[in-house]
């Protein structure tokens, strides 16, 4: 029943049909045995809240309406500085943190200020530094995860970003 369920699904999507024509497929064993058809439901659409019980103060989605599915496209090879000024200069917003896995490659701290070198350092070099160890052969991209504020300093939520590792250039002769 699964299977065949699943065969159906596959082919509406080769047909190219409208996500609205999918349907999830519940299967009861026990005993009772029964099946329901559902339509999936549409993702959660992230807007602007006053209050944040875990921030403790208003957050903004930027972009707003942005859903869990949605990415930020990005190809590297980039520095923190100039990932810091895409933001600023595409969404009005300061980054204040940048994650990958379960490392933390960048954080502006409040009161210490970044040194240069960090800055100018690319996220590849960071995340190699960090893990110890050299990026994965067929490794192509990764996925960060971004911390930041507006500019009146309200935290900000983000879709993450997939970024497309680095080709390292060809000196040329």
């Amino acid at each position: 029943m699964m299977a065949g369920h699943l065969c159906i699904e596959i082919l509406k999507f080769i047909a190219g049909r409208q996500s609205t024509d999918r349907r999830n497929l519940t299967v009861d064993m026990t005993t009772d045995p029964s099946y329901k058809f559902c339509e999936p439901p549409p993702p959660e659409r992230k807007v602007d809240v006053e209050y944040d019980p875990i921030i403790m103060g208003p957050v903004k989605a930027v972009p707003y309406g942005f859903t869990p599915w949605d990415l930020i496209y990005m190809e590297g090879p980039l520095t923190f500085g100039e990932l810091l000024k895409i933001f600023e200069e595409n969404f009005s917003a300061e980054v204040t943190g940048i994650s990958c896995d379960r490392e933390m490659l960048f954080y502006d701290h409040p009161v210490k200020e970044t040194p240069i070198e960090k800055m100018n350092r690319t996220i590849e070099e960071e995340y190699v530094e960090r893990r110890k160890k050299p990026l994965p052969n067929g490794q192509k991209y990764l996925l960060l995860s971004i911390l930041g504020q507006d500019l009146e300093k309200n935290d900000c939520e983000f879709p993450d970003i997939k970024y497309e590792i680095g080709k390292k250039q060809k000196k040329s002769a």
